[in-house]
């Protein structure tokens, strides 16, 4: 953009000169500066273009879908979605997720355990770009001797307000883990996830919406629910 600038600097600059051959000088410096600046824009849009990520395997694919308690979460429960990433030409991973009962597996989770260890979260608590045995919940189940019987609610661009909806909704329909002896959880927080919580994302219009209620929050329909009729008229996914 600099060299654009200077061009028209040079261009305003030879439309004041009287003498008519530095005119034409100036004239002809000043296109040549604007040649140079569409070149090199020209260069910054291919290396934009050739280094700009993409994802190739079942993730993209419908790999997600609305979910009535959630907003969204995936369209199959018990799947294998491989993911590839690459940036330009350069691959960053080539994974498996492997989802049970609308849940990210962690293949050492000890289910004869009466300790549970429940995690909530997003994309990091999920283990974006990560195979089940690379995730957080795993290697915190590995450290513990797998002494836990473990659950990874975490999704891609999950909030708060989905993990509370989960331990409303989904948690208690476990009697397995309501009559445990020993329970905990885990939730992983990024600073993202309150500008989640409020609704402002543009991935989650469906997304549970809570509002304070005295001390406490309660459950108040949808983000949809709380916009203008032409916000809910909109295709948003």
């Amino acid at each position: 953009m600099a060299l654009f600038g200077a061009a028209v600097l040079m261009g305003w600059f030879a439309w004041r000169l009287k003498n008519q051959r530095w005119k034409v000088v100036a004239f002809n410096l000043s296109m040549m500066l604007g040649l140079l600046g569409a070149f090199e824009l020209a260069l910054g849009w291919v290396g934009v273009t050739e280094e700009k990520a993409y994802w190739e395997g079942s993730y993209r694919l419908g790999y997600s879908a609305d979910h009535p308690l959630l907003g969204y979460g995936p369209r199959d429960p018990n799947a294998r979605v491989t993911s590839r990433k690459f940036y330009g030409d350069r691959m960053l991973y080539d994974v498996t997720y492997t989802l049970k009962e609308g849940q990210r597996h962690t293949p050492n989770s000890n289910e004869q355990s009466d300790a549970w260890a429940l995690f909530f979260g997003g994309s990091f608590t999920f283990g974006e770009g990560l195979n089940d045995d690379q995730t957080l919940p795993f290697f915190f189940n590995e450290a513990a001797g797998r002494r836990y019987r473990v659950r990874n609610f975490g999704f891609h661009g999950y909030g708060p307000h989905q993990a509370l909806r989960i331990v409303e909704e989904l948690v208690p329909r476990d009697s397995a883990f309501q009559n445990a002896a020993e329970k905990h959880a885990f939730y992983l927080l990024i600073a993202d996830h309150v500008r989640r919580a409020a609704g402002k994302t543009s991935w989650d219009h469906q997304g549970p919406r809570y509002q304070p209620v005295g001390d406490s929050v309660g459950l108040a329909g949808s983000f949809q629910d709380g916009k203008p009729w032409y916000f809910r008229h909109r295709v948003v996914r």
